[in-house]
């Protein structure tokens, strides 16, 4: 019964090392996210290089493989500090960064956002104990770069660059754009 029990054990540690070693493993089935079937794939912690005993979860995210048989990024990726606690955050199409990038703090408070648009950086929010400080934004129509969003001294500004018909206006409080009704002035123009 000993020997048995002893070469149980054996298997145990055997498993747990190689699955410290893989620290990842792929989820059952498949989703759909915005028009691609993708597999979820979750990282964990382990306790120590030592003694791998996983504890919790260290990322989760969703990929697919490309024609060369690569594993691309589809969809949301989240990572996790040692307590657990969300700690980062983004979206990831085919590859590349698109939408929020946002970190937090040990106490749950965000810290600091990027934004993207098909992996370019197109601006960036700082925050201090959870609230916006700073926040500079590039705004798009019909994927052209028309204006800039931003955030300071605890209000919001829009500022167009030259050359695009001025048709939106922002709420200086809220940051909220709104449209404006025809005819547009156009930007840098006596």
């Amino acid at each position: 019964m000993r020997k048995w029990a002893s070469r149980g054990m054996v298997f145990v540690i055997l498993a747990a090392v190689s699955a410290g070693i893989a620290g990842r493993y792929l989820g059952c089935g498949g989703h759909i996210i915005a028009g691609r079937r993708v597999e979820k794939v979750t990282e964990l912690q382990y306790l120590s290089l030592v003694l791998p005993i996983p504890y919790g979860v260290r990322a989760t995210y969703y990929v697919y493989k490309n024609e060369q048989g690569q594993q691309v990024m589809h969809g949301p990726y989240e990572s996790f500090d040692r307590n657990g606690k969300l700690a980062y955050k983004v979206f990831y199409r085919d590859g590349k960064q698109d939408g929020t990038d946002t970190v937090w703090n040990s106490a749950g408070q965000k810290e600091q956002e990027r934004f993207y648009r098909m992996g370019e950086d197109i601006g960036w929010a700082n925050y201090d104990n959870g609230r916006l400080v700073y926040e500079l934004e590039h705004v798009f129509e019909n994927d052209k770069w028309v204006a800039t969003k931003g955030y300071d001294f605890g209000g919001w500004t829009l500022r167009f660059n030259c050359g695009n018909k001025i048709d939106k206006d922002i709420n200086p409080r809220t940051g909220e754009l709104m449209d404006l009704a025809p005819p547009f002035a156009v930007s840098c123009q006596y």
